[in-house]
């Protein structure tokens, strides 16, 4: 744990000069998909709504199949098992989740839970670590790089009762890490369209969930059905 901080920076440093290598590459196409999925089209937007744009324009955009990260890997020339590689190769394997904090690490990090795919993994994060709280539910794309994550952003902050919602779904199912670039796509949308609703409609999406959930698994009791809502 020592040496986690250094290690962070040194892959934080990576991430962002690879990033800005992607950045030319980024269509205006693929902002305006993102945003429309987001239901972002057209609004006035912060610095924090282009980051998380240029966030999903990065990883949820397909193009044959691929994301423009993915598209990167195809062509970039990092040194095999230099940090830039090592960062990279997480970048491709980015999955969009729902964390909750379960121990702070001052000036480290945190120990969080992920909900979506049910495992315990401890998130590097100097800030978090001085801000954070047991408790805190975020959304965040993480990037695996063995014995710790990072984020590839800012985490949105994640209401709770749809947090609630998804525990009671993912204890016992938990979702599939290994899913395909349309299955990471898909899920990130889902889960960002969760983090950004408002207040006065979270009641509304809850019910239409567990109404969506009482419906699976009445088809799963009949007919053997199987699916992840």
């Amino acid at each position: 744990m020592d040496a986690l901080p250094q290690r962070y920076e040194l892959a934080r440093a990576a991430h962002r000069e690879i990033n800005e290598d992607i950045l030319p590459r980024m269509s205006r196409t693929a902002v305006r998909a993102v945003a429309l999925s987001l239901g972002m089209s057209g609004a006035p937007l912060d610095e924090d709504d282009a980051a998380l744009l240029t966030d999903c324009a990065f990883y949820d955009h397909l193009v044959g199949g691929r994301n423009l990260v993915e598209r990167h890997a195809a062509r970039a020339t990092y040194r095999t098992g230099s940090v830039h590689a090592r960062v990279l190769d997480a970048m491709t394997r980015a999955e969009m989740t729902v964390i909750e904090v379960v121990e702070i690490v001052p000036g480290v990090g945190a120990r969080v839970h992920d909900l979506l795919f049910q495992r315990e993994r401890f998130l590097a994060d100097c800030l978090l670590g001085e801000q954070g709280y047991p408790g805190l539910l975020m959304a965040a794309r993480l990037l695996d790089l063995g014995d710790f994550v990072m984020t590839t952003g800012a985490p949105i902050e994640f209401p709770e009762e749809i947090a609630e919602f998804l525990r009671s779904i993912h204890e016992d199912a938990p979702r599939d890490h290994e899913a395909s670039a349309a299955d990471r796509a898909r899920n990130a949308t889902e889960v960002l369209y969760f983090a950004t609703v408002s207040r006065q409609d979270v009641g509304r999406v809850v019910a239409r969930l567990s109404a969506a959930r009482a419906q699976v698994l009445a088809a799963r009791a009949t007919r053997g059905v199987q699916h992840w809502v």
